[in-house]
Formats: structure tokens, sequence, C-alpha cells
């Protein structure tokens, strides 16, 4: 067991050394005004479909063989992280947004679920979905709660919504549910 700890820290060293160096190379040093950049609504909106649907199809492929919730309940946990991470981030630029920029990120979410009426593809996306995630209820309900979030995750992108439907969002996720402002 000692060698593996032994290569596990030599391993951490070398990282943190090559980390150390990275943030200490200063001679491309580029300004904030630069480098900041606020998403428009056209932007947000596609990224949050994005996340959206690949957040179905991962569940999709998580659930598709019934496996049992222990084989894949640690990887969807890091997923869903993952994903709320990401959504929060662009939340940052959709809190700062006018009222009608921000109506059309709404719009490009609302024309994502209308598809999954009419569009083939994405009623195939959604009816696999909810028929993989069903079977948990009774075996893992906990889990099956997380499964089931899925269909609303996009609310991790608005910070008024995401404070209603969570009642400890801001306990839980305040420090990344700040407005992105560029200076």
């Amino acid at each position: 067991m000692k060698p593996v700890i032994k290569i596990t820290t030599q391993l951490m060293i070398v990282l943190s050394g090559l980390l150390l160096m990275a943030c200490q190379n200063d001679s491309t040093q580029i300004t904030t005004e630069e480098t900041c950049m606020q998403l428009t609504a056209q932007q947000a909106g596609t990224q949050i479909i994005e996340i959206y649907r690949n957040a179905m199809d991962e569940t999709n492929r998580l659930t598709q063989d019934q496996a049992a919730a222990e084989t894949f309940e640690a990887e969807f946990n890091a997923l869903i992280e993952s994903w709320q991470t990401k959504l929060l981030l662009i939340g940052q630029h959709v809190m700062v947004m006018s009222g009608s920029e921000k109506a059309q990120v709404e719009s490009a979410i609302n024309k994502e679920h209308m598809a999954m009426q009419y569009n083939e593809k994405a009623k195939k996306r959604f009816e696999d979905y909810s028929k993989n995630i069903f079977p948990y209820h009774k075996t893992s309900p906990e889990l099956y709660q997380k499964l089931k979030g899925i269909n609303i995750i996009t609310q991790f992108a608005f910070f008024d919504l995401l404070k209603k439907q969570n009642k400890d969002a801001e306990e839980r996720w305040g420090e990344m549910m700040v407005p992105h402002n560029c200076p």
C-alpha cells in the first residue's frame, strides 16, 4: 500500500509544481477588461439547451439498462454537480440581462420543451428518459428524485427561480449566485 501512496504523493507534488509555475507565469499578463466577456441572450440560451440535452442523454446512458443504483450513482452525482455549476456560471450572466434578453433565454428553453412534443429526436430523448428513470422510484427513491430533477435543471441558470424551487439555494450555491459584471 505504501508504494501507491508514495506514487500518489509524488504525482500530487509534480502537479502542484506545474500549477504553481503556470500561475506565476505573468509574461503574457492580460487585463480583466480584455478577457471579460458578457454572454448574449442567444449564447446563454444555446449553452443552457446544450447542457440540458447532454444531461438528458447522459442520464439515459446511465439508466438505460436499469443498472443497480450503486453502480452509477457516484458518477451521476458528479455529473449533476458539473451541470449545475455550468448553469450557475451562465446564470451569472443571465441575471444582469435586461428583461427582454432574459425573455429570449427563457424562450430558447421553452422552445426546447415544446420540441419534445413535435420534434422526433427531442420527443424520443424525453420518452427514453421518462421510461429509464421510472423504475428507480421504487428501488431508490432518493436517486429517483435526483434523476427526475434533470428535467428542470435549467432553473440553475435563473437565480430567482432557483431560490423559489430550492429553499436552501443561497446556502448551498450562494457564492456561485453572484451576477457577472464586466468592469
